[in-house]
């Protein structure tokens, strides 16, 4: 059920941006909603039926935006490994503590454990380039996502990690950072 509440939810903020009233629309008019969506990487088509009361059990207003990410974090980590490029593979993503996590391998090619190391301890300038790449990233899914981790009080941490060395490094955002940086209305 998890998994396909969080393809409903994709839907629904995709369609609207606004997931509520969207779905608010469909429970009182008592339509049922129909998509096909075609992947991305697999080019597989796949038809995804929602009944007006599967939309009305899903998305009333017991449906929060925790529920959202919970079921963000089941749907991501299907897809996992992921390759992000330059050497770097999300292995994992989790809520730990008040964070989401990301888990990042390195393959030591461009970011080594040891930079990852220099440039925390040199300031803020990962969390500088995280918080430009949020605010410059339009994608409405992306926004609607951003916008949940905000309303359910949680921040943003990767975890940087190798084979070829046993330290982690670790670059936190917290839920107050994202909250005060993050311009989601641009």
């Amino acid at each position: 059920m998890r998994s396909k509440r969080l393809t409903q939810s994709n839907i629904f903020a995709l369609v609207s941006g606004q997931r509520q009233e969207f779905a608010e629309l469909f429970i009182t008019s008592g339509l049922n909603l129909r998509f096909q969506i075609t992947g991305n990487r697999s080019k597989k088509l796949r038809q995804i039926f929602l009944s007006a009361s599967e939309i009305k059990n899903s998305f009333g207003k017991n449906y929060s935006p925790k529920d959202f990410i919970k079921d963000y974090i089941v749907e991501q980590r299907k897809a996992l490994p992921e390759e992000w490029g330059d050497g770097l593979t999300l292995t994992g993503i989790d809520i730990e503590d008040s964070y989401i996590c990301y888990r990042v391998k390195t393959d030591e090619t461009f970011l080594t454990i040891p930079l990852l190391q220099r440039s925390k301890a040199e300031g803020h300038e990962m969390e500088d380039s995280i918080m430009e790449e949020l605010n410059n990233n339009k994608d409405p899914m992306v926004r609607t996502f951003i916008n949940y981790v905000i309303q359910s009080g949680l921040g943003i941490k990767y975890v940087y990690w190798s084979e070829k060395n046993a330290d982690t490094v670790s670059f936190t955002i917290s839920s107050y950072t994202l909250k005060t940086k993050v311009q989601l209305n641009n």
